[in-house]
């Protein structure tokens, strides 16, 4: 549901026309002279939300399709930040290589603290650009993992101006949802204060 929340959002198969039966030689359907050809020509990022979860046929599709759209698919290419091990390997055969090297120039390849080193090269002027919406849009940070986007938050709340605001929540079960009695031994406090929703700050530790 997540490409539906967004503006002008689609999955992947209907933005690409990405086959549903996935096979090594697919290719999408997109066509030459068309206006999602001309589109794809001006693509310059592509958010593809759970990406770890999808078939890898499905990226090899997309790819095999976009060599056949542009002679020079290298320049249509955008590049993210990147942390860790960057010396990737190339496959051992005649065909294309499975991995990219990225270029130094955007390789960050000592921090302290990863996290807070992530934020600086990616937004250097936040603490004073903060109210700046443009400044804010052109800027993002993606992450697989749902605990280091909640430390990447954290990082970045710690850095906005103004006095915190704390709002405690219920610490109770609604009795009208259930008709179980006893709710507070099935739901001690201690464990609802445990419990973290996506969308929501964590409950501050006691």
């Amino acid at each position: 549901m997540t490409p539906h929340q967004l503006p002008a959002g689609r999955t992947s198969h209907s933005r690409f026309v990405i086959p549903l039966e996935l096979m090594e030689n697919n290719t999408c359907g997109i066509k030459q002279g068309t206006h999602l050809a001309e589109l794809m020509q001006h693509v310059r990022l592509i958010i593809w939300d759970e990406a770890s979860m999808t078939q890898r046929y499905a990226f090899e599709t997309l790819d095999k399709t976009f060599c056949q759209l542009f002679q020079m698919l290298k320049d249509q290419r955008c590049w993210l930040w990147v942390m860790g091990n960057y010396q990737l390997k190339k496959k051992e055969s005649k065909d294309e290589p499975t991995w990219i090297e990225i270029p130094e120039e955007f390789l960050i390849k000592s921090w302290t603290s990863p996290i807070e080193q992530i934020v600086v090269e990616t937004s250097p002027d936040f603490t004073s650009r903060q109210s700046d919406d443009d400044y804010l849009k052109e800027r993002a940070i993606l992450t697989p993992r749902n605990d280091d986007a909640d430390a990447i938050n954290e990082n970045m709340f710690k850095k906005l101006g103004g006095a915190p605001v704390t709002y405690n929540s219920v610490e109770k079960i609604c009795k009208a949802s259930t008709n179980i009695a006893d709710l507070h031994d099935l739901y001690p406090v201690k464990f609802l204060n445990s419990l973290n929703f996506p969308g929501m700050p964590p409950m501050p530790s006691a």
